[in-house]
């Protein structure tokens, strides 16, 4: 059963005891540098599930940290003990990248761990700990600060950006998947005999003489109650071609963003733009960039209208709701801020509660697509259904850019009915994966 909700875990290596020795791991990295798969023991087995995220924590040595990382490409199953005792064990398949090099320090040590995220016991633990989204946030962004910079000081120059992707995902996730090529070619269809107009543009080209000439492009949308298929023509003197086509939504909330940077296509049609305020960073997949990209200045503020659509979406359970921290766990939270420990009448240490309701999260931290994230909000009010030519559609606002000075951003949020089991109502906690969109303010 493939996982709705990607998860992180912290799986833990102790090369001195493991099964999976130093030599083998130096033997894997020299021998795979592009990823290496295997299996691996995991406590908490039956939280997890195929697609989720792992760490993989080195501990019990001088070089003790976050040395690589990866998904779950199976689900759990039992089988003999790796140590060779009589017991069974649950185990995941997991592929393994980004690998740290294992004489040396990984760039997240865990004195940084420690110091960072001092609510996680970075040096004890099993192998398998289901991390709170809270602290898979923190980690996800430490982490990639850290190797941002590490591959700064390399000069590694590596373009990872997809600059030639599809829409298949997002025209899957408002219509039928079972025949997406049919459908992608019905809307095609749809757009070319009732769309209308909207922006020009150009693109520059080699010719056939290996000259740089201008190519006009022709934007041509058709829109129902806010919503619509938009597409990119491409006008040459013998054809005209239909380059780009994908969903778009055209009611997004107005938020003004410096920009900070600009991943193109390779087509030069479309863009990713990611930009930011006070609160925090957006990117997002730009549907008129064709039309509006001789505007753009790194470092200048636009006004851009953001909207989303979830890639998948489900309403968090209420056992989820909230999670306790204890034992040791809950003395290293008491103490990290400088406060006492809190016990209990029999002496124990009292646990810490925390409310994951009304978390406010966006994880946008895949180079490839930069625009797609990960993200949990409360429902901001009602959830309104619409039909997108036949697929019904929630139409849920949610909350981005939360932080401690702001209550958060509101936006529409577009996701399948199908995902969920009800519709979500108000103050009811979603998540999944999601889409950014957005256009600079417009009068269409």
């Amino acid at each position: 059963m493939k996982n709705k909700f990607v998860k992180t875990f912290l799986l833990r290596w102790n090369p001195t005891i493991s099964g999976f020795s130093l030599d083998a791991y130096r033997k894997a990295v020299s021998e795979y540098p592009d990823g290496f798969g295997m299996g691996w023991a995991i406590y908490e087995w039956e939280q997890a599930h195929e697609g989720d995220f792992y760490y993989m924590l080195r501990t019990g040595d001088e070089n003790a940290g976050i040395v690589f990382m990866g998904t779950f490409t199976s689900e759990p199953y039992e089988a003999d003990d790796w140590a060779g005792t009589t017991n069974k064990k649950h185990y995941v398949d997991i592929d393994c990248y980004d690998y740290a090099p294992a004489d040396k320090k990984p760039a997240l040590d865990v004195e940084t761990l420690e110091k960072n995220i001092p609510e996680i016991d970075w040096r004890n633990g099993h192998s398998g700990e289901l991390l709170s989204p809270d602290i898979a946030q923190k980690l996800a962004k430490l982490y990639g600060d850290l190797n941002e910079q590490r591959w700064d000081e390399d000069d590694v120059d590596e373009e990872v950006f997809d600059d030639n992707p599809s829409h298949g995902d997002h025209w899957e996730s408002v219509c039928d998947s079972s025949d997406l090529e049919d459908s992608i070619i019905g809307f095609a269809k749809i757009l070319t005999r009732r769309g209308k107009p909207c922006l020009k543009g150009e693109i520059e080209e080699i010719d056939g003489h290996g000259n740089r000439v201008n190519i006009p492009t022709i934007g041509i949308n058709y829109i129902r109650d806010g919503v619509g298929i938009q597409g990119v023509i491409v006008c040459r003197e013998d054809s005209n071609e239909l380059k780009t086509i994908f969903p778009a939504f055209y009611d997004g909330t107005e938020i003004e963003l410096q920009l900070t940077r600009i991943d193109e296509f390779e087509s030069g049609i479309e863009a990713v733009l990611t930009g930011e305020n006070a609160h925090g960073d957006l990117s997002f997949h730009d549907i008129d960039y064709y039309a509006r990209k001789s505007q753009y200045k790194i470092g200048e503020k636009y006004t851009f209208q953001i909207a989303a659509l979830a890639l998948n979406s489900e309403t968090v359970p209420k056992e989820e709701w909230e999670f306790k921290i204890e034992g040791e766990d809950a003395v290293k939270f008491y103490t990290a801020p400088g406060d006492e420990v809190k016990y209990l009448k029999d002496g124990s240490v009292k646990p810490v509660t925390i409310a994951a309701k009304n978390l406010v999260a966006l994880l946008q931290n895949n180079d490839a697509y930069p625009s797609c994230g990960e993200f949990q909000s409360p429902v901001q009010g009602r959830a309104k259904t619409i039909d997108f030519w036949g697929c019904p559609l929630y139409r849920i606002p949610i909350l981005v850019l939360r932080d401690e000075e702001s209550e958060g951003t509101e936006i529409p949020l577009y996701a399948k009915v199908i995902f969920f089991d009800h519709k979500p109502k108000k103050g009811e906690p979603i998540r999944g994966h999601l889409w950014l969109m957005g256009r600079l303010k417009a009068e269409y």
